[in-house]
């Protein structure tokens, strides 16, 4: 993760996580070395280093007439990421004490776009530890497209130690090197008939479906019984294929 990811991730915006990534590369600046090395506009870099200076990721000082802004010591910053990260787990338990008073909670969700992908991938990867499976029916080719975003789940589920099967749909385009090769995982081949576009996940007592096109649908879902009828059909397909 690039740093100006890592800051936003705790909640700066765009803008101020590039003016802190830029202070602590130049060792600080002027306000006008600060819009000519962010190229944001001066009145988004005046707002940004308020809100910062507020925040307490930014200080300055003053030499002169000249005013120079400097990012907070790296000491600072960790303890101020340590009470933001204390404030989300207090709103976390909030919501989910929330949550409890509304008795069985849904079972299905839906994600548009590659968010969808990302969000049952990190799914899998939390919901399963070292030793567990997960399996895939129907990678195709029309996954190639979020390629990157796979490989890079795939390498945390390996060192986590999550084993793999695979049925792969076709000829499965890129993704038969890109198994075959890997650990902990175990690949088959479906006839071109099961080549639907469409992939199921299956892992733990959940499930995800991924539609596949520019923009996938992922349906994903927590019921033991539904995911253990994907598993049965899982394990008959596999006995099937080569």
């Amino acid at each position: 993760m690039k740093i100006e990811e890592a800051m936003e991730a705790v909640g700066l915006t765009r803008a101020e996580s590039k003016i802190y990534v830029a202070l602590l590369s130049t060792g600080g600046s002027t306000i006008s070395g600060i819009i000519r090395e962010t190229g944001l506009h001066s009145s988004v870099a005046y707002n940004s280093i308020q809100r910062l200076q507020n925040k307490g990721f930014v200080s300055y000082n003053i030499l002169g007439k000249r005013k120079s802004f400097f990012a907070a010591d790296l000491a600072m910053v960790k303890e101020l990421l340590k009470e933001r990260y204390a404030e989300f787990e207090k709103t976390i338990s909030e919501i989910e004490r929330l949550k409890s008073g509304f008795g069985p909670q849904q079972d299905v969700s839906v994600f548009e776009g590659a968010s969808g992908i990302k969000m049952f991938l990190r799914d899998v990867f939390v919901s399963l530890s070292r030793g567990n499976e997960h399996l895939v029916l129907g990678v195709s080719s029309s996954a190639s497209g979020f390629g990157k975003t796979i490989r890079v789940w795939d390498e945390k589920r390996i060192k986590k130690g999550i084993r793999k099967r695979v049925l792969i749909s076709g000829d499965g385009g890129e993704w038969r090197e890109f198994y075959e090769k890997r650990r902990l995982t175990h690949v088959k081949t479906l006839p071109k008939l099961y080549d639907s576009g469409m992939t199921i996940n299956i892992y733990g007592d959940k499930s995800a479906l991924v539609i596949w096109g520019k923009s996938p649908t992922t349906i994903m879902l927590k019921n033991k019984e539904v995911t253990r009828n994907f598993r049965h059909y899982f394990e008959l397909l596999w006995s099937m294929s080569k």
